[in-house]
């Protein structure tokens, strides 16, 4: 007997959620981001669904790896995950000048006492772009921005930290699957796409692949928690 009402923004902060509701939490949350990119039509009392830009979407991209890995570390090598602030290592300011260098700070840092794990999430179209080779060819090769970025990472914690660092590159797939792994300057770097409209199972067992080349013992095996 419970009436339909006429969402409001204020009425998403009245939900409290309380041990016998909390698994409602996802679904309340996703009502919200649903509804923040509702748009008045020009028909009155309808409306119409808007793109949810990039830069939302890459944020949710970003904490859903982050949360997925914290919530199934014991079924990693690694103990400990953060998000890890960076200082710029054997660097010094000269000409008394302010210091301009940009923040650096990881989206993901999964670690134990012997080694530790770069995850870079990038939310892009695509992994590679094609670089023209004379008139005909073209070669695809990855970004290399985002390479650098990475790489710029592991040089400055091998100064820090003492222990086998190496990095991941983590894109959402589109047409194509990449799954690349090298070794530069000593650090295994990884780049590998996650195919997100796969079942939640086939998500799970390929996020936890992902981190197979890093010296992982075999995953245990497991059911996605539904």
């Amino acid at each position: 007997s419970i009436e339909p009402i006429t969402l409001d923004n204020a009425d998403f902060p009245k939900i409290k959620f309380h041990s016998n509701i909390r698994n409602y939490r996802l679904p309340v949350s996703v009502c919200k981001l649903l509804y923040d990119q509702l748009m008045p039509h020009e028909h009155e009392g309808t409306y119409e669904f808007v793109k949810i830009p990039d830069e939302k979407l890459f944020v949710i991209f970003e904490k859903f790896i982050f949360n997925f890995y914290k919530k199934h570390i014991d079924k990693t090598i690694y103990t400990h995950i953060k998000k890890e602030r960076l200082g710029w290592q054997d660097t010094v300011i000269e000409n008394d000048f302010e210091d301009l260098l940009p923040t650096m700070e990881t989206d993901i840092s999964l670690f134990n006492d012997t080694s530790k794990l770069v995850i870079e999430c990038k939310f892009y179209e695509t992994a590679v772009r094609s670089k023209a080779i004379g008139q005909f060819e073209s070669k695809k090769t990855l970004i290399s921005s985002h390479l650098y970025q990475l790489l710029a990472y592991l040089k400055n914690l091998e100064i820090k930290d003492r222990c086998t660092l190496s990095g991941l590159l983590l894109y959402p797939e589109n047409s194509t699957p990449i799954d690349a792994t090298y070794t530069i300057h000593g650090h295994k770097v990884s780049v590998k796409t996650i195919n997100l409209a796969a079942s939640f199972q086939d998500i799970h067992d390929l996020m936890l692949s992902c981190l197979s080349p890093f010296n992982q013992p075999k995953l245990l095996s497991a059911h996605i928690d539904r």
